[in-house]
């Protein structure tokens, strides 16, 4: 539909920033439970309540109006235009048009179905009944970012299931008659592999019928081969440092990273205090050798590196503790400038300069506001913003001010500029692709839409995901903190990786 041109608005920023671009867009939205509410047309300058908090609904079009950008969102099934919402107010999935199948499936009793792919809990259709496995007649298929989901049957019932849920229906063999079934082929391998907390344990030899209990759960381990028995597959895994060898593990029960072998540098960097030193290269929060002592920079002599999957570890000692690190929290150490030893210059020889960080921030309750420009005099209210977490890529100072650019962590929006005083920062590393399957903890801090997410951020409570699975496919590092993104009760979001 068009919309008219609405009066003219007082000295809008900028000549050019009311300009309207609309397009076409295929994907899926939820609200937030926090939001500005619907509007009617991407002109109106206050949204109303909005019933459709935590659904999700399709995603028809993107506009953008200056500054602003919105989705126009639509109820799945029936179509019914609910209006625009503004982008930061959503967690929003890219999604492929759905096919048709014909396939059959096992699913657990007790498993949900939804009126809508990458349902939530107010979307619930129904619960499988019976007891054990039933049989689920699939007909349609739909990609939601990259999860799958299928529309079926089961028992009478209809509705959409993540396709994690789903196990393919197969011919009970004959036990008699194994053939070629069993053939065994055996592989050297040169990676590392950390097993998931929900595993079947250590098998002696891969024709054992049943694993061992470990201890070596969610930590780095060394593989040395690979092997397939049917239609099984198998890591053999060991110390990284002893090489001793602790069993065989099935492979989709561990997360595997490929691993170069190490070689021998001699290198020096600055490493900030707090750091955690690892026993292993990727080691995780099991396998700490120490933490890095003292105030400000601290000097870190590396003596070997490895490369894991597209990560760099070094092995080096600083103040006395050695272990390993990620290249991520280290610097190359710069040489001091005679600057460094006269009186600070007075703010007015400093020309203003932008500069580009990657940083992760929580604005304070207590904030001076938020500015369109480090230019303005006087800044907007803040208080929207205020226990919420966003991403930081630029960073000014304008006279004896600073300030650094948030930026909405979902949709990747430039929101305004705020005091640095008023928020709390963390580095943030980049983006890896993780893909695992994990146990939630019984005691957890809950999902959330951004990484490190304030309780106005929350997707899901904690007691919502005790013992639940949770499949993994990215992650990142805040601080030293990891962070891993994916689905759990159908609903994908960000959890601490200490909660798996």
């Amino acid at each position: 539909t068009t919309s008219t041109k609405p009066s003219q608005p007082s000295k809008p920023s900028g000549g050019t920033n009311n300009k309207l671009t609309v397009s076409a867009n295929r994907g899926v939205a939820q609200i937030k439970p926090t939001n500005n509410g619907l509007y009617t047309t991407v002109y109106d300058s206050k949204g109303h309540k909005t019933d459709q908090v935590q659904k999700t609904l399709s995603v028809t079009k993107t506009a953008t109006l200056g500054n602003n950008k919105f989705y126009l969102v639509e109820d799945y099934n029936s179509g019914k235009k609910y209006g625009w919402v503004k982008q930061g107010d959503v967690v929003y999935n890219t999604a492929k048009a759905p096919v048709k199948v014909n396939q059959t499936y096992n699913v657990k009793a007790g498993s949900t179905l939804y009126t809508v792919p990458w349902g939530t809990p107010k979307q619930v259709a129904s619960k499988v009944s019976g007891t054990g496995n039933q049989t689920f007649k699939a007909t349609k298929q739909q990609q939601i970012d990259k999860a799958t989901y299928l529309y079926g049957t089961v028992n009478g019932k209809s509705g959409w299931i993540s396709k994690y849920y789903l196990t393919t229906a197969s011919k009970p063999s004959n036990p008699t008659k194994p053939s070629t079934n069993n053939q065994l082929t055996v592989t050297n391998n040169s990676g590392v592999a950390q097993i998931n907390a929900k595993n079947s344990g250590l098998y002696t030899t891969v024709y054992d019928t049943k694993g061992k209990t470990t201890n070596q759960i969610q930590r780095t381990l060394s593989v040395t081969k690979a092997a397939t028995l049917g239609d099984k597959k198998f890591y053999l895994v060991g110390d990284y440092n002893t090489g001793t060898n602790y069993g065989w593990v099935k492979q989709d029960e561990v997360i595997y990273n490929t691993a170069k072998s190490p070689v021998k540098i001699n290198q020096t960097y600055n490493v900030k205090p707090g750091i955690k030193l690892h026993t292993v290269p990727w080691g995780t929060y099991n396998q700490v050798a120490g933490t890095v002592s003292g105030k400000g920079d601290q000097t870190f002599k590396a003596t070997k590196q490895q490369q894991i999957d597209k990560a760099t570890y070094l092995y080096g000692t600083v103040n006395g503790k050695s272990g390993w690190i990620s290249k991520y929290y280290l610097t190359a150490p710069s040489k001091v400038q005679a600057l460094s030893t006269q009186s600070t210059p007075a703010p007015k020889q400093v020309k203003p300069s932008t500069q580009t960080v990657n940083q992760i921030a929580q604005v304070k309750a207590n904030n001076s506001g938020i500015r369109a420009s480090v230019y303005d005099k006087t800044a907007k209210s803040g208080t929207k913003y205020a226990n919420r977490t966003f991403l930081i890529n630029k960073q000014r100072t304008q006279g004896n001010n600073t300030y650094v650019l948030l930026q909405d962590g979902t949709s990747n929006t430039p929101l305004g500029w705020v005091n640095i005083n008023d928020v709390t920062t963390q580095n943030i590393g980049k983006q890896t692709q993780s893909i695992g399957k994990y146990s939630v903890k019984p005691t957890n801090n809950g999902l959330y839409s951004i990484a490190w997410g304030t309780k106005n951020q929350q997707l899901l409570a904690p007691n919502t995901l005790a013992n639940q699975a949770f499949n993994a496919s990215k992650a990142v590092y805040v601080g030293k903190d990891l962070y891993l993104y994916g689905t759990v009760n159908n609903r994908t979001g960000w959890i601490a990786a200490k909660d798996l």
